[in-house]
């Protein structure tokens, strides 16, 4: 067979499928549309979820960048040791390439603003702090008693 036959069978047979084809869509035009509808449908999702995960990924590995490779936290589970703030300033000056300590104490405490209620996290951390781990914080007080392990009602402003 020769080459020239070859091309004519090829486009014979190409022109056979994209009649049948296009038969086949416009004799029925309502499935039609619904097939296009649905692929449309389905690439549009898949883009979301895709755009979605992609999002979350980012968010994550910004978090664990947040932290940085030279944090250290070290925290107290017992009630009889104490970590105060003379604690935090020796630790600066015993441990080599260490520039900054800050001590910090979380709790919750429950909010009210005229009618609404609300449960609240606190986290109580001096100066320093903000230095080392930057973020958005709205409003702030530093002040030396964030050592305290235990925070009163009278301690806490807003």
């Amino acid at each position: 067979m020769t080459q020239k036959k070859r091309i004519h069978s090829f486009l014979a047979r190409w022109w056979f499928t994209a009649k049948m084809a296009s038969h086949g869509i416009l004799s029925n035009p309502l499935r039609s549309a619904l097939t296009i509808l649905g692929v449309a449908i389905g690439v549009a999702s898949v883009v979301c979820l895709m755009g979605i995960g992609e999002g979350a990924r980012q968010a994550v590995i910004e978090q664990f960048e947040s932290l940085g490779a030279n944090v250290i936290s070290i925290n107290i589970h017992k009630p009889e040791y104490e970590f105060n703030e003379e604690d935090v300033d020796d630790l600066v000056e015993r441990v080599q390439g260490m520039d900054i300590a800050s001590p910090v104490v979380n709790t919750k405490a429950e909010m009210r603003w005229k009618r609404a209620k609300g449960s609240m996290k606190l986290i109580g951390v001096n100066e320093k702090y903000r230095d080392k781990r930057p973020q958005n914080i709205d409003r702030a007080i530093f002040h030396k008693m964030a050592c305290k392990t235990e925070i009163k009602r009278s301690d806490i402003r807003i």
